[in-house]
């Protein structure tokens, strides 16, 4: 047999165990809800190297300074030490790169100060 109860809200008679009133569509007892998950996704921020990134540029405005006598070993001398400053510090990238190009310009900074001081030596 089933037990019947009056809905609390218009009086009519439904099962005990109903949750809504099928007369006036109430909720008896409230809805189970639902759960709700919360995914919280951090990013890292990403961090940059500014020593490394400022040896990069001025390693590459040494390539096109290579022909200036006193110049280039400034700009040279500059890039190659905020290159190997930032080689230290994540992310490095930029930093290795300003270190070769800065190795590569040595190499043709001695080979034009080499053709010069021959250039000299054969003259006099």
């Amino acid at each position: 047999m089933e037990i019947i109860k009056k809905c609390p809200y218009c009086g009519g008679e439904i099962p005990e165990e109903a949750q809504k009133c099928k007369h006036c569509g109430e909720w008896i007892t409230p809805p189970a809800q639902p759960v709700q998950q919360v995914v919280v996704n951090q990013v890292e921020p990403q961090s940059s190297n500014g020593i490394g990134i400022a040896g990069f540029v001025i390693s590459l405005v040494c390539i096109f300074l290579c022909w200036i006598p006193g110049l280039n070993i400034i700009v040279w001398l500059v890039g190659f030490i905020l290159s190997l400053i930032g080689i230290f510090k994540k992310p490095r990238g930029l930093a290795i790169a300003g270190l070769v190009i800065s190795s590569i310009m040595a190499v043709i900074m001695v080979a034009i100060l080499g053709a010069i001081t021959l250039a000299i030596f054969e003259n006099i």
